[in-house]
């Protein structure tokens, strides 16, 4: 027996041997040279201050000419250029360290402060991993940043899954960018960023599935970019006297962004085992998410109307004021959330859809808790706090006479959580509705009142999301944006057009490439298509680019004969999912047999003489791509 684990171990070493890549550090002073079969990286007082791709003979830094080339050190404020920060291009240098040939270290000081920054080479993966950990004697510790710079931005493209999906290159106006991980807003929606040169570039992500917050910061004051990855403590600071960056990896690819983006995808479903929407039933086959049918009895010649268009059976409806607070709770009052007691209309409503095949989805508001509720004062030790200040976070008493104030709860609660599952639950098993829509699920912050029942708000949601989905089987989430706090158990999630400057940043697929095979992307708030068709058109760009499935609102019969909404009813009935996959590989707007062509002349081909021929985005053009170009034939395009 111990032979055999012997020779199991020994076969085990053999196997990670052959498999592993060339890889050296050299340290040399306050330098350390990283040469693998992928890159060439030099850390310059552990700033990463040149870049070549091996891959393509490709370089992606220069020198910097006055502005600094990174910022890697310690924060214990917001922002990394103020005062009080550490900084190891001005700490001292206690030790440079190669540990092997795969491995250094280098330990800054500086007044009462040591930060420690690894570098090593991934065996397998040749991914170069940078991690980094610090002490001080002084408490109030925000967290723990690395930079690189300065990118040559004449010949790459930023590539983020931020807002919906943006790029950044040289002709976007010279700004700066900030992204929080998850975060709303124009938030970092997957721990994830892509640096696309002319054939090839590359990345850097993060392997953490604990959803602790971090940061991207996109800095380009010239024609060069800086750039720093930063790791955040969880609120409070003021007793932080420690900082640990989850380690963060770095390659370099050849090809286009869907080669690292299926890599982090494949990872992502590993790491967070989101639900497909194959899981779901009847939710892959959706293809019309319809906005604001009223309840009653008005409603009805609505559905009727509708039916006559569509596929009800592919078409899910959502619906607000829907419910009420019970007993307690009147018209003359504020918003009744959380409690969700439905109003008698909805009974009627739910079985005459139900008889069409309509699909039913109610909404309402995953973090609000109303001030005059009776549960209120308990549940206000819950309520999120400023990440800086630790001060209460009021709400403003809403501007529209129709909105009514509530207030956050933070869902890292447990017991906020069970009283919607509690709530929801009793309406699924009594109405049979088919999914709740938890509108404002997007925001997640890093709560002052630090961990509440030993979670941060980011995990409360994703933990919100999954009770919910496990106490009601087969159910439809929807949500308000989508990051991965809560993409493993959300269906439908708004991508809303209006947190992108199409005069600044451009639109991008790589959301849509990662989230599409478990979430489907509907539109923010349409209006109704023929009231204003500048809004509409601009909807449905917005949506080429983002595989946003056809979304209407509409309140009156006779809408359903606008021209630009039987426009859109005709998109629905035609509507393909295809994944985030784009087989129009020339670029000319229809997938025919010259794209097809182009595929065939790249089949094994390294480097690919047309990147955009490796449809799948596994890095190499062969008989898969074929086939996925073949069955998009008739003119379907959509990256979706």
């Amino acid at each position: 027996m111990k032979r055999f684990v012997f020779l199991a171990k020994f076969t085990l070493l053999i196997l990670l041997l052959a498999c592993s890549v060339d890889a050296a550090i050299t340290v040399e002073g306050e330098t350390v040279h990283v040469e693998t079969d992928n890159y060439v990286v030099r850390f310059d007082r552990g700033v990463i201050t040149y870049i070549h791709n091996r891959l393509t003979d490709k370089t992606y830094t220069v020198p910097p000419v006055e502005w600094p080339s990174g910022w890697t050190g310690m924060l214990f404020n917001r922002y990394w250029w103020e005062g009080e920060n550490i900084s190891t291009s001005w700490a001292e240098l206690i030790s440079a360290t190669q540990i092997d040939s795969r491995s250094a270290e280098l330990l800054f000081h500086h007044e009462g402060t040591d930060i420690r920054l690894s570098i090593a080479v991934d065996p397998m993966t040749d991914d170069l991993l940078i991690d980094m950990q610090g002490v001080s004697d002084t408490r109030g510790i925000v967290g723990m940043q690395w930079g690189l710079g300065t990118l040559d931005m004449q010949n790459l493209s930023v590539i983020i899954p931020a807002a919906g999906g943006q790029a950044l290159d040289a002709t976007t106006p010279i700004a700066h960018y900030y992204y929080l991980y998850p975060g709303s807003g124009p938030g970092w929606e997957a721990q994830l960023a892509i640096f696309q040169g002319e054939r090839g570039g590359f990345y850097v992500r993060n392997t953490d599935n604990t959803l602790q917050f971090k940061w991207f910061y996109y800095d380009r004051p010239e024609n060069e970019a800086v750039l720093h990855f930063g790791t955040q403590n969880q609120a409070p600071f003021d007793s932080h006297t420690s900082g640990h960056s989850t380690m963060w990896r770095f390659n370099t690819y050849a090809g286009d962004w869907r080669v690292p983006a299926r890599i982090y995808r494949n990872w992502m479903e590993q790491a967070f085992q989101p639900r497909r929407l194959s899981d779901i039933p009847g939710a892959e086959d959706i293809t019309l998410f319809v906005s604001a049918v009223p309840i009653d009895t008005y409603g009805f010649p609505l559905l009727d109307g509708l039916a006559e268009l569509v596929d009800p059976t592919k078409t899910l409806i959502l619906l607000w004021n829907w419910a009420d607070g019970g007993t307690w709770w009147s018209e003359e009052r504020e918003a009744h959330h959380p409690d969700y007691f439905p109003k008698p209309e909805l009974g009627p409503f739910v079985e005459h859809a139900h008889q069409h095949g309509f699909r039913i989805m109610p909404a309402i508001l995953s973090t609000g808790f109303s001030p005059t509720h009776p549960l209120y004062p308990h549940f206000r030790q819950y309520q999120i706090r400023d990440t800086w200040t630790g001060e209460i976070i009021e709400n403003p008493p809403p501007s529209h006479p129709s909105e009514q104030l509530v207030e956050t709860i933070n869902p890292a609660s447990s017991e906020y959580r069970n009283l919607i599952v509690e709530r929801l639950k009793s309406v699924w098993e009594d109405y049979g509705v088919d999914g709740f829509f938890l509108d404002a699920n997007h925001g997640v912050y890093n709560d002052g009142n630090g961990l509440i029942d030993g979670l941060s708000m980011a995990q409360g949601m994703a933990l919100l999301h999954k009770e919910l989905a496990e106490a009601m089987p087969g159910i439809m989430l929807g949500g308000e944006r989508l990051h991965e706090a809560t993409f493993a158990h959300t269906t439908f999630a708004q991508r809303p057009h209006d947190l992108v400057d199409r005069n600044k940043e451009k639109l991008h697929p790589i959301s849509g490439f990662l989230f599409s095979p478990f979430t489907h992307a509907i539109a923010y708030f349409p209006k109704y298509p023929d009231d204003d068709p500048a809004y509409h058109q601009e909807l449905l760009d917005y949506g080429e680019v983002w595989g946003i499935i056809p979304t209407l609102r509409f309140w009156e019969l006779y809408q359903l004969q606008g021209q630009l909404t039987q426009e859109l009813l005709a998109s629905a009935r035609n509507w393909e999912h295809q994944y985030g996959l784009n087989g129009d590989v020339n670029g000319d707007g229809i997938v025919n047999i010259l794209d097809l062509t182009l595929v065939g002349q790249n089949v094994g081909a390294m480097p690919l003489s047309h990147i955009q021929a490796d449809i799948n985005g596994d890095g190499l053009v062969d008989v898969l791509d074929l086939i996925l170009v073949a069955n998009m034939f008739e003119g379907t395009t959509t990256v979706r």
